[in-house]
Formats: structure tokens, sequence, C-alpha cells
């Protein structure tokens, strides 16, 4: 189409960059249906991965110190190379009234004086969060400071929560006025109601528990299985992961994989009595949320900003990372206690149906985002 298309057009135009990942490929799920009820706007997604032989490097170190120097914003240079001919190709096939970048750091290639449309970045994380939540090592100034001129240059600056907006208006010196908190955007239809009597509900000692989580090791996995065995008694454990890390000498804990996200969403979460995510390292792992809306208590450890999603002892229990009796005496407490298992688990999906309602948040986010534009459309 030709650069005055949107002159014609009564539907505003937004070219989305996203990071072609699970948890982004969700919430761009969830935001579809939002926009066409609207019928005021129309989406473009240009999708941003990372060159292949770097994802095979950061899948093969992964945890050592050079996957931390080949971080954040060692993805945020990758990003601005890779998705500069690409956004250029895109923004002169047509004319866009604003851009959001999903995964802040992909907005590196929006920094150039070049690129002059108004653009909002989402962020999950920030290298500042990263350091003081799990140790995040090999960052330069020079590194935080590409962080910085992104969230400068930005009209609008989403954090996907309480903990990531401070982050950025604290450790980054941005405006309060142009950061705001929007929940991970997930739809909830695919999930059923909890279980009116969970397997275990009303039974001390017995508790149906589960874990879903691809990277076993860094979401905590092999922590749990751990904790686990130190329990004992009448629980089982039930984990969705990666092939490679099923054990079968585990007594009580069965493996499971490539389970569509539509089971775990139907059949899965809904016939549990707990749920774990005991991660070494992590961000806002929408698992949790689902979890909450599935009306089961928590068990995750406090990193990154799952605290944002997990209020201790009020919907969950978080605990350390990387420590066994921790998360073995937080596993303990719910098998115990049945009805403490329902008063965090009934939090939880309260908390969940009413902080993320994905109808009320992409709203928000989308009439944020048309806020920023300077462009005047002609009739």
């Amino acid at each position: 189409m030709a650069a005055g298309e949107n002159m014609t057009n009564d539907k505003d135009r937004i070219l989305v960059v996203a990071v072609d990942a699970l948890g982004w490929r969700t919430q761009l799920a969830s935001l579809g249906p939002i926009v066409e009820q609207r019928g005021d706007i129309e989406l473009d997604i240009l999708k941003y991965t990372s060159p292949r032989p770097l994802r095979i490097l950061l899948k093969d170190i992964y945890p050592g110190p050079l996957h931390r120097r080949l971080s954040l914003v060692s993805q945020a240079q990758m990003a601005g190379w890779v998705l500069k001919q690409p956004l250029a190709r895109q923004m002169a096939a047509h004319r866009y009234e604003a851009a959001l970048f999903l995964g802040h750091f992909t907005a590196a290639a929006a920094l150039p004086a070049s690129f002059s449309l108004p653009f909002s970045v989402y962020a999950d994380v920030t290298i500042a969060l990263a350091q003081r939540r799990f140790g995040a090592r090999g960052f330069r100034q020079a590194d935080l400071d590409l962080e910085r001129r992104i969230f400068e240059k930005a009209r609008h600056v989403f954090g996907s929560g309480e903990t990531i907006a401070r982050s950025i208006v604290e450790d980054y010196g941005i405006d309060p006025r142009k950061v705001s908190i929007c929940p991970p955007l997930i739809h909830f239809d695919g999930l059923n109601a909890p279980l009116a009597t969970q397997p275990g509900q009303d039974l001390a000692g017995q508790a149906k528990i589960g874990f879903i989580g691809n990277d076993f090791n860094r979401k905590g996995g092999n922590i749990l299985v751990e904790a686990f065995g130190r329990l004992g008694g009448g629980s089982t454990l039930e984990v969705v992961t990666q092939a490679s890390a099923h054990r079968d000498d585990l007594p009580g804990v069965s493996f499971r994989s490539n389970v569509p996200h539509a089971e775990l969403m139907k059949d899965f979460l809904p016939s549990l009595d707990i749920f774990v995510l005991p991660s070494r390292e992590d961000l806002s792992p929408l698992v949790l949320i689902e979890a909450a809306a599935a009306g089961l208590p928590v068990v995750a450890s406090n990193v990154g900003a799952i605290p944002d999603i997990v209020q201790d002892e009020q919907t969950g229990l978080l605990v350390p990372s990387n420590d066994v009796p921790a998360l073995t005496a937080a596993l303990r407490r719910l098998v115990d206690d049945p009805a403490l298992r329902r008063r965090l688990g009934q939090a939880a999906r309260q908390r969940a149906v009413q902080f993320y309602d994905v109808n009320r948040n992409s709203e928000t986010l989308l009439d944020r985002i048309l806020a920023t534009t300077t462009v005047k459309k002609v009739a």
C-alpha cells in the first residue's frame, strides 16, 4: 500500500514489534480479539527472533557467566541490527500512527534519529532489577545507559507489574508520568473452572502437586524434585517439561512433555491441588497467572517480578530461590493444611480474574499507545 493509505482509512494503524517467544505470542493472541471488537485499530506484527547461532549458544552455556554477558542488552544490540532493515521496509510500505515494542530491548531499533514514529515499550524486566533479584553479572554501565535511552525516547513505558514500573522510574530516572503498569494480557477462556473437589482438597497430608517449565533446571524443577522427595506421605508430583529432563526413578513423580497449551489450561491445571515454580531466575512467568486463575495456591521463588504475581501468605507462598529446605517447608504447610490451600487458592483466583482482566488491560494499553501519536489523519 502507499505511504498515505491511512489518510482515507478510519482505523489507526499500529506497528507491533514482538519477540517471537511463547509469552509474547500468548499476549498477542489475547490482544487480537480486543482489537477486532474495537474496530478502530489495525495491528501489523513484526516478529523478532534472535539469530540461530546466538540462540544455540545461549541454550548450550546457560546459566554460565558468558550467558550473563550476552543477556538483555547484548540482545538489544543484536535486535537493533537484525530489525533495522525489516523495520525500514515495513514502515516504507505502510503508514503508522504509532508503534509498540513487546520486549523492550527490541526498541534499540528505534534509537536512531531517523526513527521518528512515536513508540511505546512494554518491559517485563530491567537490568537493574535482574542484578538485584538474581545477581545478573557482566553488564557494563554502557549497557544500563542503552536501556535508559530506550526508556527515555519511548513516548510511554509499560511495566508488567509494580516492581518493573518502580525500577524504570527509580533506577533509570524516567518521568513517572509516562510509566504505567499493564499486567500481562491473558485470556482465561480456555481454562476450566476449578474442580468443586480437588483430588486431595480435603485430605491433610495428601495433595496433587504440579509443575510446568520446559527449562527444567532454570525453572527450579530439580529443586522441586528434591524437596518433594523429603515430604514423604501420599502426595504426588506431576511435571510437564522437556523430554530430556524425564526420570523414572522417583517414587510419586510422573513426567510429561509436549502437552498442548489448551490441554494444560483445560485439564491439567484444574486437576491440581498446588502449583509450584521455584525458579532460580525468572521474569514474569505467565503460568503463575494461569495457575492462580485455576484457583490454585502457588509456591514460587522470590525472584524477578514474581512477587507482583504471587502475594506472599495471601495468594500463595514465596520462598528464596535455590533453597530446598524452605521449599520443602512451604510444600509441607500446604500439603498438611487443606483449609490453607483453599483460602490461598480462592484468593488467587479472585485476584487473577480482577487484576488480569484482559479486556480492561488491553483497552488501557491501546488507548495509551494512541495517545502518544502526533499524526493527524485527514478525513
